[in-house]
């Protein structure tokens, strides 16, 4: 060795083993910089690109970590497990949707748009589909709930019924995404779909291809939310007449203002002024009692 190489060894020092761990701990502490650098964001957005590639049975813990590039205890700082991690995802997922329809519009209008809204998002999103059922509510899901059921209470529903409809109306929603579209029977269809049908079944689906086809393509979501809109006009109708009808029988009474629709007694004009007045009274103690 030359004097020159000798002395550019001695001050390298000897090569030890501790040369390696020191390598090796300067590797951990850079991971621990990125580890302290990300944030619970961070694990929930790359959890959303998961569902969204994968589906939801490839998230893990492990997983998500991997996909940011540090290990798994990174994400256990934030996290208490998976479920954890999944319900700030769903939530986070919710809040991104923008679900809530901005523009002034009539009950019914606004609960058709949020329903197109939330099916539009899960049908473009459909890996969030099997935990819809499982994993609790978050902060975002709770206030459109909240947002919904203030809604029709304005409107004049009771926050029980309000509530109802909401359930019904994710039902639908869900159902209607898990059918993936249009339904029906063409009249071309029937013959055959009668006869693969139980003995007896015949008659019966012919018909309804028929009416199918009067009908034509329909959408689950349409019909669903149909049935929902209809039976909560329904609802409202029942109780108007339920909180008007009384208010109706006390005026007349106390006016005597059926003598005048029953009896023919005085003229067409008299009869007129007798139900403007029956209105205008019941309209005056509708909004007093309010």
């Amino acid at each position: 060795m030359s004097k020159r190489s000798a002395r550019a060894a001695t001050a390298r020092g000897p090569a030890v083993a501790g040369d390696g761990a020191g390598r090796g701990r300067a590797g951990k502490c850079d991971a621990d910089a990125t580890r302290r650098a990300l944030s619970p964001g961070d694990f929930i957005a790359a959890t959303l690109e998961l569902v969204d590639t994968h589906g939801v049975g490839a998230v893990s813990m492990r997983r998500v970590a991997e996909h940011l590039g540090v290990s798994p205890m990174a994400a256990y700082r934030h996290f208490r497990d998976k479920e954890e991690l999944l319900v700030r995802a769903l939530d986070a997922f919710a809040g991104r949707a923008e679900l809530i329809p901005r523009e002034q519009m009539p009950w019914t209008d606004w609960v058709r748009a949020l329903a197109r809204t939330m099916y539009d998002t899960l049908a473009a999103h459909p890996g969030w589909m099997p935990l819809l059922r499982s994993l609790r509510a978050g902060t975002n899901a709770a206030a459109l709930t909240r947002t919904f059921v203030e809604r029709l209470v304005r409107e004049g529903f009771t926050a029980e019924v309000s509530l109802r409809a909401w359930f019904a109306l994710n039902q639908v929603v869900i159902g209607a995404v898990c059918m993936g579209g249009p339904v029906g029977l063409t009249p071309a269809d029937a013959p055959a779909a009668a006869a693969d049908g139980p003995r007896g079944a015949g008659p019966v689906v012919l018909a309804m291809g028929e009416v199918m086809a009067r009908i034509g393509p329909v959408e689950p979501l349409d019909v669903g939310l149909g049935f929902i809109i209809d039976a909560l006009q329904s609802q409202l109708l029942d109780e108007f007449g339920a909180k008007v009808l009384p208010i109706v029988e006390q005026v007349r009474a106390e006016r005597n203002l059926w003598a005048v629709f029953t009896t023919g007694e005085g003229s067409g004009l008299a009869a007129i002024n007798a139900a403007l007045d029956l209105s205008a009274e019941v309209v005056r103690r509708l909004d007093a009692a309010k």
